[in-house]
């Protein structure tokens, strides 16, 4: 693997787990196994580091898509039970950065900083997502596709967090939050 997508990969990974705040980028470097210079000599700062995870969002996205697309299902429930087992399969095993909700992890002064850029990525990811449940459903969901989107992407946002952030056996006990 490509340094600068190490990098990437790593940081998504900390970010995720530990915070954008409480990542450094000494930490980062460390895991990946480079100086701190060599980090400097892909990124200029975290903060870049963080957006151009971001910016790869709608590309991950694509790219699950596709792997959707180009296999066979036999029902519309079956296509989106793939779906939801890929993104949360590449969420919790750290295969990418990649994430249906990255707002989440970005802090407010970020958000602030870059808020239209950020709108124009969450809008691309939501009309994929909106692409793929029209495909799914067909024009009859139209008006509640939007609907579908944010429940979508909270309920992976929510076992997400869960399955990182409390111990496993308390989710196979039905803990409610």
């Amino acid at each position: 693997m490509p340094k600068k997508e190490k990098i990437l990969n790593v940081a998504s990974i900390l970010f995720a787990e530990k915070g954008y705040e409480y990542t450094s980028v000494d930490e980062i470097s460390k895991e990946c196994g480079i100086s701190k210079g060599s980090f400097y000599k892909y990124f200029q700062s975290k903060e870049e580091l963080m957006l151009e995870i971001f910016q790869k969002t709608p590309e991950g996205l694509a790219n699950l898509l596709q792997t959707i697309y180009s296999s066979q299902y036999e029902s519309s429930s079956e296509k989106l039970t793939a779906f939801i087992s890929i993104a949360l399969e590449y969420m919790l095993n750290k295969q990418t950065p990649f994430s249906l909700d990255t707002t989440s992890i970005i802090p407010t002064l970020i958000l602030n900083k870059y808020e239209e850029l950020i709108k124009n990525i969450d809008l691309e990811i939501n009309l994929y997502l909106k692409e793929f449940f029209l495909n799914l459903y067909g024009e009859k969901i139209s008006d509640y596709v939007g609907d579908l989107i944010y429940i979508l992407k909270g309920a992976v946002f929510q076992y997400v967090h869960a399955h990182r952030y409390l111990p496993h056996h308390d989710l196979q006990k039905g803990v409610t939050f």
